[in-house]
């Protein structure tokens, strides 16, 4: 089970992220996804936006606090580089 405290982090910068742009024309595009049907947490995106190809970059499922931690650390570098941008 993921701590609260690290989802409010990862839903922070997520949120950070969004409302600096879009993911178009090269803006990061990143995504979370809650359940209560028994799935993990899910967290992708793209980090070149939707003009990159039809992948995702990030695409990991989310159980644990380790988990989280690794996600907080991806979505923190993103999220420099969008604050850099703007």
């Amino acid at each position: 089970m993921v701590s609260r405290e690290k989802i409010h982090k990862l839903l922070d910068l997520v949120l950070d992220i969004h409302e600096r742009g879009y993911g178009e024309r090269g803006f990061p595009f990143i995504a979370i996804e809650f359940s209560n049907y028994g799935h993990e947490i899910c967290l992708y995106g793209k980090t070149k936006g939707f003009s990159a190809g039809n992948g995702f970059d990030i695409n990991m499922g989310i159980r644990t606090n380790s988990d989280a931690d690794c996600a907080i650390s991806i979505v923190g570098e993103l999220f420099e580089k969008v604050r850099d941008r703007s």
